[in-house]
C-alpha cells in the first residue's frame, strides 16, 4: 500500500475551474435553472426563466436534473439520481489522520461504503456509496439526520469495521448521485443531432475525471469526434435502454 496519495477539495477545484473560465471569456448565470431546450437542424435554444440563449452547438451536463431535461428530449434512459449521506466523524487523528491512513473503499455484506482519513482535524469521513433512496432532484431533503439510516447506515460499518472511529458526528451532509445501471458514465453526443453534446449517469465517481471528460465533450462538440476512448459510454448501449430495465436496472445499487 503507497501513503503517497493526492486529495483534492471539490470546492476550492470548482473555483479554480470557474475562475479559468472567466479568464477566457466565459460567462457563468448562476441560479438560472433550464425550463426548456429546442434543438434545430443547426441550432439550440435554451430557455431560462429570465433569458433565452441560441447557440450552434450545446453541451448538456445537469447533473441530477439530466434524467428530467433528457426525457423533454425524447431520450428515454435508464438513469435514475439517488440522495447519498456522508459524514465526518471525531476520531483519533494519531490513527485516523492523512499523513497515515489511506483513502478506503470496502465492499462488504451489508453495502458497499468508502471513507477518507482526517484532514487538519475535520474526523475521518464516511460514506455509503449503494442503496441510495431515488429522488426527485427538485424536491429532495438535503438535512442530514432526517431519516433514520442516514447514521444509522454509516455507524453499523464502524460498528462492525472501525470501531475506533465510532465516535460523534462532527458533520453530515447529503449529495446527490445520478446513476446508471452499469456505473458507466454517458459522454456522448445526442443521438439524432450531431452538435448537441451529453454528459451525464456518474453514478458517485465523476467528478475526478472532470477535467479529462470536460476534454473530451470540447474536442466532440468542435470536430465531432474525440481523441479519448469513449465507447464504453455511448448513450446508445444495451444497459440504458428502456425495455433493459426490469433485467438490468441498478442491480449493482442494491436495487
Amino acid at each position: 500500500m503507497s501513503l503517497k496519495q493526492v486529495y483534492c477539495f471539490s470546492s476550492a477545484c470548482i473555483r479554480t475551474l470557474k475562475r479559468l473560465a472567466l479568464s477566457v471569456g466565459a460567462e457563468l448565470k448562476v441560479n438560472s435553472p433550464v425550463m426548456d431546450i429546442e434543438i434545430f437542424d443547426d441550432s439550440v435554444k435554451v430557455h431560462t426563466p429570465d433569458d433565452t440563449f441560441e447557440a450552434n452547438k450545446l453541451i448538456i451536463s445537469g447533473g441530477a436534473w439530466n434524467k428530467k431535461l433528457l426525457n423533454e428530449l425524447n431520450i428515454n434512459i435508464n438513469i435514475q439520481p439517488s440522495r447519498q449521506t456522508i459524514a465526518w466523524f471525531d476520531s483519533d487523528d494519531i490513527l485516523y489522520k492523512s499523513d497515515g491512513f489511506p483513502g478506503f473503499f470496502a465492499d462488504v455484506p451489508s453495502g458497499v461504503y468508502y471513507g477518507f482519513p482526517s484532514i487538519d482535524g475535520t474526523g475521518l469521513k464516511i460514506g455509503r456509496y449503494d442503496n441510495g433512496d431515488d429522488i426527485d432532484p427538485s424536491y429532495y431533503n438535503k438535512t442530514f439526520g432526517a431519516y433514520e439510516k442516514d447514521e444509522k447506515d454509516i455507524r453499523g460499518f464502524l460498528s462492525n469495521y472501525m470501531q475506533a472511529a465510532h465516535g460523534n458526528i462532527n458533520v453530515g451532509k447529503t449529495c446527490m448521485f445520478t446513476n446508471t445501471p452499469d456505473e458507466n458514465f454517458i459522454i456522448d453526443t445526442h443521438p439524432d443531432y450531431n452538435h448537441v453534446a451529453i454528459a451525464a449517469g456518474f453514478s458517485g465517481h465523476g467528478y475526478k475525471f472532470s477535467s479529462a471528460v470536460g476534454e473530451a465533450l470540447g474536442e466532440l462538440i468542435i470536430h465531432g469526434e474525440t481523441t479519448q476512448d469513449i465507447s464504453p459510454f455511448k448513450i446508445t448501449r444495451d444497459s440504458l435502454q428502456p425495455e433493459n430495465k426490469d433485467e438490468v436496472y441498478f442491480k449493482a445499487r442494491g436495487k
